[in-house]
């Protein structure tokens, strides 16, 4: 079992989409503990491949971790918009 941790900045995005989508985040969020790596995970490219850096995508929402794996934990970075995660993201790396 993962344990899952959420960087404050990013309980501050889930804090800031409306309440149904807030109800999907956590929801997505807490089935990482299970099963990081889905059919529903991609692995980023570039610079964020190097730090194990994936998405997970339900509908519009995208929700970007990073995998620890030597100490089983699983770090929320960042929960937007699509149109709004890699900026986001951008920032947090």
């Amino acid at each position: 079992m993962w344990e899952v941790r959420i960087l404050k900045a990013a309980a501050r995005d889930i804090r800031k989409l409306p309440r149904e989508q807030q109800a999907i985040a956590v929801e997505a969020i807490s089935s990482l503990s299970n099963n990081p790596r889905s059919e529903k995970t991609k692995k980023l490219q570039g610079e964020a491949a190097a730090h194990n850096i994936y998405r997970l995508r339900t509908g519009d929402l995208r929700i970007v971790y990073q995998i620890k794996y030597k100490q089983l934990i699983i770090l929320v970075i960042a929960v937007a918009d699509r149109k709004e995660i890699y900026r986001l993201l951008k920032k947090r790396l």
